[in-house]
């Protein structure tokens, strides 16, 4: 899905965290399209997620994971909405169960001050972050294994960073 996007301007980055399936395989038939590739053992998917950000030249970094899809036009999308000064981007995202045949719009959440867990949608496939703003204020903490996208917004959020949201379906988790 990220090969496939009509925008010219982006950087595609892989973090492995050492597979031994056939995930390396695979990469290699894109590997024209793809800027770097890392496989190596790592602390985690936030400590995958930190490596990624070093290694990203661009300004807007949006992080998506294998079992994810970017929607045709996601990344235009978001080249169009960037502005000046904001830190994070946030889109809706499709949560799809293919074994129920259910597909729901999930609107990302713009309460991050509040810290109870039902006042929160992170709807992470869909959110961008500028690279200032992970220079700034830190990446995902790599002791965190779960809800460490809900942590690094609720920083963030509490830091004073400018979200924009983008009222457009940027990708399926």
């Amino acid at each position: 899905s990220v090969v496939s996007q009509d925008y010219a301007n982006y950087e595609y980055i892989i973090i492995d965290g050492g597979s031994k399936d056939n995930t390396l395989s695979i990469v290699d038939k894109y590997r024209d399209k793809i800027a770097k590739v890392v496989s190596e053992p790592d602390k985690g998917i936030s400590d995958a997620f930190n490596k990624g950000i070093k290694h990203a030249a661009g300004d807007v970094i949006g992080i998506i994971n294998s079992d994810d899809v970017l929607l045709p036009g996601a990344l235009n999308i978001v080249a169009e909405a960037y502005e000046e000064g904001v830190g994070v981007y946030l889109g809706n995202v499709f949560i799809w169960d293919s074994a129920e045949e259910v597909k729901i719009k999930a609107v990302p959440s713009k309460k991050y001050p509040l810290h109870t867990f039902g006042d929160h949608v992170v709807c992470h496939p869909g959110t961008f972050i500028s690279k200032w703003a992970y220079e700034k204020y830190g990446g995902y903490k790599i002791d965190f294994k779960f809800m460490m996208d809900l942590d690094l917004l609720i920083r963030f959020y509490e830091a004073g960073v400018k979200f924009k949201y983008i009222p457009a379906e940027l990708a399926m988790f």
